[in-house]
């Protein structure tokens, strides 16, 4: 590569925020991406040069037009080597109590707008033989009751992605998934305030159902906290994907996420209900 310029979306915290210091200490030109500038302002504070910050909220087409008028003028002449497609949302409902707002929501953040910062940014990664990482989910390979529509988007974006890689093999773009498995970050603050907002909003007799199920949930999700993975982790293994000569497709981060994929693998659908069952107390 002549030139290291990655764009790197969702840096406000956790893996994004990570990831953009990382490739910033590996002295690439990071391109990232926040919603608020309160976000925004302390990530300029790390004091890394190299890091520009660009304010997207990635389900606006017309901010993404933006950026991409942006890139194309900065980036004419070396082209975009990497495109991380990190931004995500991750919220609780079963599927009979999720709103249309809770399906579109996760749709639109977690697949519609990986999909088309990739369309936008095709041109660019072309002209520099670049890379598109995605982050995906261990929940991917084997979905999660309770958060199924998280689940469903990360499946999706699994399967654009294969077919993205064979789309544009012939421009010497490659596609490549990350897999985190459970990872130590904000986002499960935020997934556990979703689940109260939920429960408020939720029928008696529907919330006798599922009060079991939510509260087992909440304690696998603070017991996988535990051995829960550092952000800094999940770096490491995208800028692994990043310049490795001959990436994998798939990079699993994390004991957790191995283990989905192997259970995917093994078990038949009807032992990973009863799994999850047992789990849940279904």
């Amino acid at each position: 590569m002549t030139a290291n310029n990655i764009l790197i979306t969702g840096c406000s915290s956790g893996i994004g925020r990570a990831t953009a210091i990382h490739f910033a200490r590996q002295q690439w030109q990071v391109f990232a991406t926040v919603r608020q500038q309160e976000d925004a302002d302390a990530l300029m504070m790390t004091g890394y040069t190299n890091i520009h910050v660009l304010m997207l909220d990635v389900d606006d087409e017309s901010q993404i037009k933006q950026l991409t008028r942006l890139l194309n003028k900065q980036l004419k002449h070396t082209g975009l080597q990497v495109l991380i497609n990190n931004a995500a949302m991750c919220e609780s409902a079963p599927v009979e109590f999720a709103s249309t707002e809770h399906m579109q929501n996760h749709f639109s953040t977690n697949v519609i707008a990986p999909m088309v910062l990739v369309r936008s940014l095709l041109p660019l990664l072309k002209r520099a033989n670049g890379r598109v990482i995605n982050l995906s989910s261990g929940v991917a390979t084997m979905s999660a009751p309770l958060m199924g529509f998280y689940s469903a988007t990360k499946a999706a974006l699994d399967s654009l992605s294969d077919a993205l890689r064979v789309e544009v093999k012939g421009s010497d773009v490659k596609v490549i998934v990350v897999e985190p498995g459970m990872v130590d970050s904000p986002m499960h603050s935020k997934y556990e305030k979703s689940l109260k907002s939920l429960q408020q909003t939720m029928p008696d007799n529907a919330l006798d159902y599922y009060r079991e199920a939510f509260k087992r949930q909440q304690q696998l999700i603070r017991q996988l906290l535990k051995t829960a993975i550092k952000p800094e982790k999940v770096a490491l293994a995208i800028h692994k994907a990043a310049i490795d000569k001959r990436p994998k497709l798939r990079y699993q981060v994390g004991t957790d996420a191995k283990t989905y994929h192997w259970l995917q693998a093994l078990l038949p659908s009807p032992a990973k209900d009863h799994l999850w069952t047992r789990i849940l107390g279904f």
